[in-house]
């Protein structure tokens, strides 16, 4: 049956069939935790993986037409064997994400993860109603205990969250058919849970920001050659910018202040950069620490967020330099090619991704990785 499916109708399925599977692998990877035998949604998500795979090979025989895709497909399964051999499982997801997004274009991306993320959500509060997870957690406070402070979280990660909310928020954007006040009123909605109910000021700020700029591209503000420079180099200010807070923490006031305003990321970096040193290949950042040494409450397995800080150790200059390079090449063209809300919502992750570590960490629920590693094809066949 599914082979007498024409090439629209394979492309519909195959979308279904990868919020199916992103929406399923999420909601079995946040559960596990407190639900010990969720292991029949992991065979959702295997069955519709399988079947993915299946539409994914019937597809390609039908998209590849140019040299760049078949280049994009071989630097993809370079990626994904550069993880493997360093047993990088970060790098391996991006690029099998990378792979099967490789043919679908920025907008239909925004919309798959959106709903994926919109059913997860459903489900977590189904089951948070029915008290199989909790609903609010305690939160640090800028790092610091406050025990009347209470994120919505579902037990897993207020930031998390803040992620799920931002992509489903995108939605509003992408659909051609809701008005510009239902747009206006979902989003304020939307903002509000972030910023009262799930405590993500990254996230509720960036969303924000995000919806200024939204309303000025619908006027058609143009944009002049110094900022258009200044935009496709902001992944390499942001670099210089972490580096340098990194290293000089403790010795400005300014600093000790911002590093309050992000929670205490700006120490956390600081101790890792002396724990570990740079090289060219990726490296394991999961030794323990206490952080009763700083006065805070828990202790941590793994590096605090920050990205271009902490990216570039974990992953090395190779491959970090890579993911860079993909991402300076993508805001070039996404600018060149006059795409506003892709660019948008690429340009709004790629600043989240300077206090959060999502971006690399959960390809499945942020697509920032994914959708750059496949640029070279985008190019050719201007599918952003």
């Amino acid at each position: 049956m599914i082979f007498k499916l024409n090439y629209i109708e394979l492309k519909r399925l195959y979308s279904w069939l990868l919020i199916v599977t992103l929406s399923s692998f999420s909601l079995f990877l946040f559960t596990h935790r407190y639900i010990r035998n969720n292991y029949f949604i992991l065979g959702i998500t295997v069955i519709s993986g399988v079947a993915l795979a299946v539409v994914y090979l019937l597809l390609i025989q039908q998209s590849v037409r140019y040299k760049e895709d078949i280049f994009n497909i071989f630097f993809i399964i370079f990626f994904v064997i550069f993880g493997l051999y360093f047993r990088d499982l970060d790098i391996v997801v991006l690029g099998v994400l990378a792979q099967c997004l490789l043919f679908v274009s920025g907008k239909e991306i925004i919309k798959i993860y959106g709903i994926s993320q919109a059913i997860l959500v459903a489900f977590l509060l189904i089951l948070a109603f029915f008290k199989f997870i909790p609903l609010f957690s305690a939160i640090q406070n800028g790092w610091l205990y406050d025990g009347g402070a209470l994120a919505l979280d579902f037990g897993i990660n207020k930031n998390l969250v803040g992620i799920f909310l931002f992509n489903i928020a995108m939605l509003l954007f992408v659909s051609e058919k809701l008005k510009f006040y239902l747009q206006c009123i979902i989003f304020s909605v939307i903002e509000i849970i972030i910023i009262f109910l799930i405590r993500d000021r990254t996230v509720g700020v960036i969303l924000f920001l995000f919806f200024i700029c939204y309303v000025f591209k619908k006027n058609k503000i143009n944009t002049s050659r110094l900022s258009k420079v200044f935009i496709v180099l902001l992944p390499l200010f942001l670099i210089i910018l972490s580096l340098f807070l990194s290293f000089n923490y403790g010795k400005k006031d300014w600093i000790n202040e911002f590093n309050a305003v992000l929670s205490g990321r700006i120490q956390f970096w600081n101790y890792f950069w002396n724990q570990y040193s740079l090289k060219l290949w990726p490296q394991d950042l999961t030794s323990y620490f206490n952080m009763y040494t700083f006065g805070y409450i828990s202790s941590i397995q793994y590096p605090v967020d920050g990205f271009y800080s902490l990216g570039l150790l974990k992953e090395g200059i190779i491959a970090f330099g890579i993911l860079i390079i993909m991402m300076i090449y993508t805001l070039h063209n996404l600018l060149k090619n006059e795409n506003r809300l892709v660019f948008l919502v690429m340009f709004s992750m790629i600043l989240i991704s300077f206090s959060e570590n999502i971006a690399l960490s959960y390809g499945y629920i942020c697509y920032l990785f994914p959708y750059i590693l496949g640029a070279f094809s985008r190019k050719t066949r201007k599918n952003y």
